[in-house]
């Protein structure tokens, strides 16, 4: 059974000063964390970036795409910071559908 967060797991997607959106964590899963993301216009830019990433198929040759689309997600310099602790990661995988997050640092 996953574990249930409470309400008070709030993370922040920041690049540079900008918050990017927060990501409320609503539960947990093989060190997955699946949250409800709430984007800032600052999301506008990078939203359709995202998106292809939900597109990219989990087995075979796609894993070729994926790392490039991961390359160019990296690039932008992003962090999230665990606003609990202030604990900051630059390195993490993000997925983010619609308003639903699903990440792991």
């Amino acid at each position: 059974m996953p574990d249930t967060k409470d309400n008070g797991d709030i993370w922040e997607l920041r690049q540079s000063d900008n918050l990017i959106g927060t990501l409320e964590v609503f539960d947990t899963e093989d060190f997955w964390y699946k949250a409800h993301f709430v984007p800032t216009k600052e999301f506008e830019p990078y939203e359709v970036i995202f998106s292809e990433g939900n597109n990219i198929p989990d087995e075979g040759a796609e894993q070729l795409e994926w790392g490039k689309w991961w390359e160019k997600i990296n690039s932008f310099g992003m962090r999230l910071i665990r606003l609990e602790g202030k604990s900051e990661f630059r390195e993490f995988i993000l997925y983010i559908n619609d308003d639903r997050a699903d990440f792991r640092v």
